[in-house]
C-alpha cells in the first residue's frame, strides 16, 4: 500500500503522475483474483462485496449496521428484475428504495451507518455493495 501525504480535512496530495480518476478506478473494483477486494484511501477501507440473491421476494440483511461506514454504493448486475433496498427492517416492494437492472446502483450522499436490507423481484439476481469504513 503506497502511502500518501495527508492535509487537514481529509485531503491528500496525489502520487506524482497519478490522476483523480485513476485512483477512482483503483479504489472500486476488483479486476481479477490475484487482486485484494480491500482498498485504503486516508484511513478508509474500500471492500467489494458480491453477492447473490437465490430466492425473491425474501428479504435478506445483507451488511449489519456500521457507525463507522461513510461510503456505500449497491449496484444491480442483474439483467433483468429490480432491487428493493431499506435500512433498520426488512425490505418490501412497496417502501423500498428501488434499484433498476442491468447496472443500476444507489449511492447515497451521505452513508448510513444502519443495516442494509434487500429484496429481489426475479430469482438468482446478482449485484455488488461498495462499502467504505473508516479506521
Amino acid at each position: 500500500m503506497r502511502r500518501v501525504k495527508k492535509f487537514p480535512h481529509g485531503l491528500a496530495e496525489l502520487p506524482r503522475g497519478v490522476t483523480g480518476e485513476s485512483i477512482t478506478r483503483d479504489i472500486g473494483y476488483v479486476e481479477g483474483p490475484k487482486k485484494s477486494p480491500r482498498a485504503e484511501v486516508n484511513d478508509v477501507n474500500f471492500i467489494n462485496v458480491p453477492f447473490k440473491l437465490d430466492t425473491i421476494n425474501k428479504s435478506y440483511q445483507i451488511i449489519p449496521g456500521n457507525k463507522a461506514r461513510v461510503y456505500l454504493n449497491i449496484q444491480n448486475k442483474s439483467p433483468a428484475g429490480e432491487l428493493y433496498i431499506t435500512f433498520n427492517n426488512a425490505a418490501n416492494v412497496f417502501t423500498g428504495i428501488i434499484i433498476y437492472s442491468s447496472g443500476g446502483y444507489y449511492e447515497p450522499f451521505v452513508a448510513p451507518g444502519s443495516s442494509v436490507h434487500i429484496l429481489g423481484n426475479v430469482a438468482n439476481m446478482t449485484g455488488v455493495i461498495i462499502e467504505g469504513v473508516r479506521g
